[in-house]
């Protein structure tokens, strides 16, 4: 669960798709690796929609009005949104835990290394929400790709020195 495989650069391509294909006309990408992050990801959603409370000296203030404003959106505006949180930690899961079960005209998109993060806000959702486990491609797998993708020729020596450069981002044996 702890390697590298891709889970920003996978929800980055599909929020990205997603926007030119417009089946989202706003994507906000929130970090989630600190409770401080995630909360003024959320409170800067207010900036990017010229919000009234964006100003507001209180963060608590701006977190409601932030959700408020999710919720409510598709009732004032034609707008389909998706919210990123990535990279969401166990310390403060809570918090999007909490996000996660409110009702909103949008979709949310989380990642995370912890399983049980992802668990967690799945079964605290009201609706049936979905969670995929990326796993690290086996060592073989990936240093074909490597070598594809950089465009090179395999030969033993090259094939070596790529396995201990996979071997170190992170693929399984």
């Amino acid at each position: 669960m702890g390697c590298l495989v891709g889970k920003t650069q996978l929800a980055l391509k599909y929020a990205t798709m997603s926007y030119q294909l417009k089946r989202y006309s706003l994507v906000f990408w929130i970090s989630g690796a600190t409770v401080e992050k995630l909360n003024q990801g959320l409170a800067k959603v207010l900036n990017l929609i010229d919000h009234p409370d964006r100003y507001h000296v209180e963060q608590s203030t701006k977190l409601t009005s932030a959700r408020r404003w999710l919720e409510e959106c598709s009732a004032m505006y034609p707008t389909k949104w998706l919210l990123v949180f990535d990279n969401v930690t166990r310390k403060h899961s809570l918090s999007s835990r909490a996000f996660a079960s409110h009702q909103f005209d949008g979709n949310i998109l989380l990642t995370t290394r912890i399983k049980v993060v992802a668990e967690g806000v799945v079964s605290a959702a009201e609706q049936q929400h979905q969670f995929f486990e990326l796993m690290a491609p086996n060592i073989h797998d990936a240093v074909k790709l490597l070598l594809k993708e950089a465009g090179i020729n395999p030969n033993k020596r090259i094939a070596s020195t790529s396995k201990d450069l996979v071997e170190c981002l992170g693929a399984s044996h």
